[in-house]
């Protein structure tokens, strides 16, 4: 799927590792933490993708979801 490639190369050019649920839709990463999620959201955002971070429960990172 050229979109799910499209994606995943945007997130792996900013040395994050890349990762797909299920057949997709969904892209996702791990970032270190907020300031570092809130960063690359920005920077997927100006490529006009949409992300969002989501806090996972106990865990110290943040997860890119798009």
């Amino acid at each position: 799927n050229y979109w799910v490639d499209k994606a995943k190369s945007a997130i792996d050019s900013r040395g994050f590792h890349s990762l797909l649920s299920g057949s997709g839709p969904t892209v996702f990463t791990i970032a270190n933490d907020e300031t570092e999620a809130l960063n690359l959201i920005r920077e997927l955002e100006e490529e006009g993708y949409e992300a969002k971070a989501f806090r996972a429960i106990n865990e110290p990172f943040y997860i890119m979801v798009h």
